[in-house]
């Protein structure tokens, strides 16, 4: 037996089978968005509750639920002798909840402004500190990923691979948007 799954593990079937759970939801982040931007461009400012950059926003916490789902689903087909390769996955999306649920990354940067306060880089020490609490967990991810690749098998491979390929598209939202939104200041709804 080894490291890979058991022989008789039934494969997880294309992306047709998880598409009637994926589309409402991307379809519930469109429309809190589009709720969001609708607020944002009216007279006023939009409610704090629907303020898609704020903490504890009814998207926000949609998302904070979408990270304990998907947790838990990976968790429960993982911790079997059938898919030990998509137990590492629970644990990555167990960091993504609590970084986004206890804001660490936005701690570190408070807490690197508040050392290098006065000096040349207090201006980007938000910045910086986010940055820097965000390679240390992608570190802890890459190597949770490359241990999930190493203990799937063929086909849960290709679930390990997509659920890589969609954390690089949030690597890529997450901060390279943010810093984008930041760059902009306050007014802009990126």
């Amino acid at each position: 037996m080894g490291s890979d799954s058991a022989p008789d593990a039934p494969p997880l079937r294309g992306a047709r089978r998880i598409l009637p759970v994926l589309l409402p939801l991307l379809a519930v982040d469109l429309a809190l968005i589009a709720v969001y931007v609708a607020l944002a461009a009216g007279p006023g400012r939009a409610p704090d509750l629907w303020n898609i950059g704020l903490e504890y926003s009814v998207s926000e916490v949609f998302n904070l639920g979408k990270w304990a789902a998907t947790a838990a689903l990976l968790a429960h087909l993982g911790l079997g002798r059938a898919r030990p390769g998509l137990a590492p996955l629970a644990v990555i999306y167990l960091i993504l909840l609590a970084d986004d649920g206890l804001q660490l990354h936005e701690t570190a940067g408070s807490w690197l402004t508040g050392a290098l306060a006065g000096g040349p880089w207090a201006t980007a020490a938000q910045d910086l500190g986010e940055l820097a609490a965000w390679a240390v967990l992608g570190v802890a991810i890459l190597v949770l990923y490359r241990r999930a690749w190493r203990r799937a098998s063929g086909p849960d491979r290709g679930w390990v691979a997509a659920l890589f390929g969609a954390f690089l598209g949030l690597l890529f939202c997450g901060i390279g948007l943010d810093m984008l939104h930041s760059a902009l200041g306050d007014g802009s709804w990126i």
